[in-house]
């Protein structure tokens, strides 16, 4: 158990809207490993397994707060609150852009995220992933100022938005951050997944992660990111392609 209750609550609650991306009030039972993982909490499958059905005895596939809260409170370990929120925070932060960084450089970064995400390569990306793509940036942003950007840069309402139409977006969101401080955040996330410490994390649990944070992504989305992201094909990600991921560079 955490120190303080309310902590280790709210702990629980930020994880469990991060992953309730259509804002149900429930999440699939299916991503419940993938979300004691980010957490950095081991759990035994089995042991899980009994406290999903326990908490669904209907078998619907998925929990609301409350039964995930349950099923997260029985495992999560003694451990100083502040530390396990910085642990989930890093886990979730991609694409910070470096201090001092010119605009040629913020364009690349934005070029990348927005690559990533249009998997078709039709130049286009739904104006539903913006939001997803700036959390994943680690980019704060209003939700009226964002549907206000967008409409301003989809003004027929098609649900799509070109690159430029995305720059304009994301560079309104953009902050600015020191290069060490971002380096040492993307190498605690890499930590945090690979668990074993052998240097490299697999495309399967990179493209877990990256479902479980956006469900609209279909399987050939999903693959067309970790293409993106594995490019010597070794079904793995070390830390320099992890970083080229995350920065862009």
């Amino acid at each position: 158990m955490c120190k303080d209750d309310d902590q280790k609550m709210d702990i629980i609650r930020k994880a469990f809207q991060m992953f309730d991306t259509t804002k149900s009030g429930f999440i699939d039972t299916l991503k419940i490993s993938t979300i004691l993982t980010s957490m950095g909490q081991p759990y035994d499958k089995t042991e899980l397994q009994t406290l999903i059905s326990d908490n669904d005895p209907e078998g619907t596939g998925k929990v609301n707060f409350d039964g995930f809260a349950r099923i997260a409170s029985h495992f999560l370990e003694e451990e100083d609150a502040e530390a396990m929120q910085q642990e989930l925070k890093e886990a979730f932060r991609f694409y910070k852009p470096p201090d001092n960084m010119d605009d040629d450089q913020k364009m690349d970064i934005i070029r990348k995220a927005f690559q990533m995400f249009d998997t078709t390569k039709s130049g286009f990306i739904d104006t539903l992933k913006i939001s997803t793509i700036l959390t994943s940036m680690g980019q704060p942003y209003d939700k009226t100022e964002l549907q206000t950007l967008i409409s301003d840069n989809d003004p027929e309402g098609t649900g799509k938005v070109n690159f430029d139409g995305f720059a304009r977006i994301a560079s309104h969101f953009l902050e600015e951050e020191d290069a060490e401080a971002m380096q040492q955040e993307l190498k605690e996330a890499f930590r945090l997944y690979d668990r074993e410490g052998n240097g490299y994390i697999t495309t399967s649990t990179l493209k877990e992660i990256l479902a479980a944070l956006d469900d609209k992504l279909s399987n050939a989305d999903l693959d067309g990111i970790i293409a993106e992201i594995d490019t010597d094909g070794s079904g793995t990600v070390d830390f320099d392609e992890f970083m080229e991921m995350m920065t862009g560079d």
